[in-house]
């Protein structure tokens, strides 16, 4: 069954575009995956930087600074902000880094998720691994060639999972993309029993 084509039915695509942080020409659509999502419209080869992540793309939170922007927001904006944020953790510049919240600033918080058709990566996913000048550790490149019209999809299962921020998604009634992710594992191991083939 094949997917409808961008922009047919759906959710109501944002009438302006804030593209902080993309490297390559896209639209936003309505989603067969869910809600709207971002769609090349040109072919892009396989490592091509995406979206680059830095200082206009991205928010960066800890623990604290999240709560203090939760606290200003509506319950409706509270839940907006927290299912289009990704957490990362790990090591920069050989330091332990703390567990941190990633607000998407622009159009790439449309992003969506598929385990099965995954072909963008981000935290370092460049398809020839990071180092010698290959990518930076953050940002979202292709994982294999692209072509024009298809839409960008991660793998959410990937980024970390994170206590606190878990609990305050469930605090607002909120699904974060880890947990999206994680479910989206233990569906996909279900086969039909007739065709053999994966339920998705």
């Amino acid at each position: 069954m094949s997917a409808p084509a961008p922009g047919q039915g759906g959710a109501a695509v944002p009438s302006s575009r804030d593209s902080t942080g993309f490297e390559v020409p896209y639209e936003l659509c309505t989603s067969a995956i869910a809600g709207i999502g971002v769609f090349a419209t040109t072919p892009l080869a396989r490592g091509t930087l995406l979206w680059r992540a830095d200082s206009r793309s991205q928010v960066v939170h800890t623990e604290a600074t999240l709560r203090e922007r939760l606290a200003s927001l509506s319950s409706t904006e509270a839940i907006e902000l927290l299912e289009h944020v990704y957490c990362w953790e790990g090591e920069a510049r050989g330091a332990h880094m703390p567990s941190l919240v990633l607000e998407v600033v622009g159009d790439g918080k449309y992003w969506n998720h598929s385990r099965t058709r995954q072909n963008t990566g981000s935290g370092g996913n460049h398809p020839d691994g990071d180092g010698e000048g290959r990518g930076d550790g953050v940002s979202s490149y292709a994982l294999r060639d692209i072509e024009a019209g298809e839409e960008l999809l991660d793998d959410y299962a990937l980024y970390p999972t994170i206590p606190w921020f878990e609990a305050l998604c469930e605090a607002h009634g909120a699904q974060s993309c880890t947990s999206v992710g994680k479910r989206f594992i233990a569906f996909v191991s279900v086969r039909h029993p007739k065709t053999k083939s994966y339920i998705h």
